[in-house]
């Protein structure tokens, strides 16, 4: 699962930034080249009233992220 925006609720970047999450993982990929590949989008970024409000939504998000891998595999 990824973001790619301008962090509003956190920290308004001056640019676009990438930050993934990768499920049941556990490591160090800092300096790592990955590959990200965009499958499905959940919802547009939005500015959240506080880093609660945010939690809340992202846990939102990985239930409904991991609900379409186990439908359709990561391979669609």
């Amino acid at each position: 699962m990824a973001n790619i925006g301008v962090r509003p609720t956190v920290q308004s970047a001056a640019t676009r930034v990438l930050e993934a999450h990768l499920f049941d993982f556990e490591g160090d990929l800092y300096a790592s080249e990955l590959e990200i590949s965009f499958l499905k989008r959940l919802r547009p970024e939005k500015k959240f009233d506080g880093i609660e409000a945010l939690r809340v939504q992202i846990t939102h998000d990985c239930a409904e992220a991991r609900e379409w891998f186990q439908r359709c595999g990561p391979s669609r």
